[in-house]
């Protein structure tokens, strides 16, 4: 979204930090080392273009050392020394391509960054020494130092000793809260599996995932189909049956012929609730526009300032209490066509959704292609959709799709089906819907008619309480107005025209938004009054994208809070009588905001 960044560079806290690996059995001095590297990354700007490759001469004297050739682990981090450069560069560049045999000049890098930031002393010397930490990309990769514009060293491959280790585990829930559904990839399968049971270490029970992927051909447009094309991998999804609400589960994915994932647990599901009056709080975690932090000092194409300290608070608070799921609203992983941002973002959630049912809306960064929505723009870097779509499974029928029925299909976007980008699912006493604001939602399109449909079938006897979620909000603190149909304030018009009013004839209790990268907090309203029976809205895209300061001069009279100086996340509790919104910073021991909505049924 177009919104003027802040300097947080006086504002940003010393605070507790962890490496996001895609295995648990990362060592702690690695964890301690990402911890200060985080804090020394967090001030970067959103966007870090590596520099150009034009060719590749390579000269007798650079060299490129490395500690090692050979990675255990994802998320394992690399030290290695470099020389020889002459007549260095303040552009210089040290940058690591995946795999090994890439187009150099033709794809970008996984990471990147300037010789003289990593190491103080090149621009005198030639040489210098750092450290980067690597994921398992299901391939080797190389580091190459680029001089005025031209490859000039390159080290010898790097390689992981299990290219076909399972990555990227996240849970879902689906319309049976005995049923979760887990997500996750690897280079090769021959029978993609998941394991559980009640007992650590034995797993009684066994399901066969559903595989899948996509290709460069299924994108729209650059960078996702040329410069920053990644290949996805394998993507399983298998569903884990039979769940007991509030019993713990032990489990391991992957694949007998390769390996199996590290083990994760989770609580099974709480189910429907016998009485409106009576039932065990439902706790939950919201926020939009996280993306993903570099755990050293080098950058991707999009870099997420806040999002780091978001994600190790959340990891955290959920290994202090228990929730039932977490609700990210929309702009996900920030990856804008370069496709091994996915793998960094599901690398650095996975302490969280491997734990906690991790369910997701679009934004404009995930949707966003000319000419395929209704809203005109290129925010999506061509992906319109597609790895949105493919690598989660949100609910769509009750229980396991078949093969036949299932929601993945491999042509083009506007070919795909729309179930992952708007749908509903119950926790206990809660229903909780999720809307693409991406998407037409005006009178007579298929999601108006879902809204309309879903709203009006809830039972109040036994999910008192409605929240929505969706991505470009209804009412919103900003002064982007500009001509056309995209501007915050142009799609919150529309929002409020054609949706709002079955929020009101059906008492929507809560509406979760991100887009403006800021914290926000209305009035109960309707029709832009502040109302008794209305709906609260909350703005919540400040999870760890650039923060936005573009509000208008004077604050509207609808609106209660307004935070723009600080990253964090809102939890969720809900109690027969009422339900407590707590509006979580980055760096404070309480609340920063919090607000109790009454239950009205």
């Amino acid at each position: 979204s177009k919104h003027k960044p802040t300097d947080t560079s006086q504002k940003r806290p010393q605070h507790r930090t962890m490496a996001y690996a895609s295995s648990w059995h990362i060592p702690l001095c690695i964890i301690l080392v990402a911890s200060v590297v985080l804090h020394t990354n967090a001030h970067s700007t959103s966007k870090s273009k590596s520099s150009a490759i034009t060719g590749i001469d390579i000269i007798s004297s650079v060299y490129i050392s490395l500690n090692g050739t050979s990675l255990e682990f994802s998320g394992e981090y690399v030290s290695f020394t470099w020389g020889g450069v002459p007549y260095p560069q303040a552009n210089d560049t040290i940058q690591v391509f995946s795999p090994s045999t890439a187009d150099f000049i033709n794809h970008a890098s996984v990471k990147h960054a300037k010789c003289k930031d990593l190491d103080p002393t090149y621009l005198q010397t030639g040489e210098g020494s750092s450290i980067f930490s690597l994921l398992n990309l299901r391939s080797d990769n190389i580091v190459v130092l680029v001089h005025n514009e031209t490859i000039v060293g390159m080290s010898t491959p790097l390689v992981f000793s299990n290219i076909n280790q399972p990555l990227q585990g996240h849970l879902a829930l689906t319309h049976s809260p005995s049923i979760l559904s887990l997500t996750w990839t690897s280079l090769n399968s021959s029978n993609p599996t998941v394991q559980w049971g009640t007992v650590t270490g034995n797993y009684k029970y066994s399901a066969i995932a559903n595989t899948t992927t996509y290709t460069h051909k299924d994108m729209c447009d650059g960078p996702a189909d040329k410069k920053g094309w990644y290949d996805p991998g394998l993507i399983h999804t298998a569903y884990i049956t039979d769940l007991v609400p509030d019993q713990v589960y032990y489990y391991i994915y992957g694949d007998e012929e390769y390996t199996w994932s590290s083990e994760a647990s989770f609580r099974g599901p709480k189910g429907p609730i016998s009485s409106p009056i009576s039932f065990d709080v439902i706790r939950l975690m919201a926020y939009g526009d996280m993306g993903q932090t570099e755990t050293d000092d080098f950058h991707v194409h999009e870099s997420d300032p806040g999002s780091g300290n978001t994600t190790a608070n959340i990891y955290y608070a959920i290994s202090d209490q228990q929730y039932d799921a977490i609700l990210h609203i929309g702009d996900i992983s920030y990856a804008v066509g370069y496709g091994s941002e996915w793998d960094a973002f599901f690398a650095q959630i996975l302490p969280i959704a491997t734990t906690v049912p991790y369910m997701v809306c679009p934004g404009n960064h995930e949707m966003d292609d000319p000419n395929m929505f209704w809203i005109n723009a290129s925010d999506s870097g061509g992906e319109c959709g597609v790895p949105y779509r493919a690598r989660f499974d949100m609910p769509l029928n009750p229980g396991p799709p078949s093969v036949e029925d299932s929601r993945f299909s491999k042509h083009h976007a506007s070919k795909f089906n729309a179930s992952n980008n708007w749908y509903s699912f119950d926790i206990s006493a809660v229903h909780i819907l999720m809307i693409d604001t991406e998407e037409l939602f005006w009178p007579g399109s298929d999601q108006l008619n879902f809204i309309q449909r879903d709203l009006m079938s809830v039972d109040r006897q036994k999910t008192p309480y409605v929240i929505v979620g969706g991505h470009r909000p209804m009412y919103i603190d900003s002064d982007f107005a500009a001509p056309g149909n995209y501007s915050d304030q142009a799609v919150a018009s529309q929002l409020r025209q054609y949706v709002e009013p079955l929020f009101h004839k059906y008492q929507v209790d809560l509406a979760l938004w991100g887009h403006f990268h800021a914290y926000q907090r209305t009035c109960p309203i309707f029709n832009s009054e502040c109302v008794e029976d209305g709906t609260t809205h909350m703005v919540i895209g400040m999870a760890g994208h650039v923060l936005s300061t573009n509000t208008l001069e004077e604050v509207p009279n609808f609106i209660e809070f307004v935070d723009k100086e600080h990253f964090g996340y809102i939890t969720i509790e809900i109690y027969p009588e009422q339900m407590e919104v707590k509006y979580i910073s980055d760096y404070s021991t309480g609340p920063l905001d919090s607000v109790i909505i009454p239950c009205k049924f």
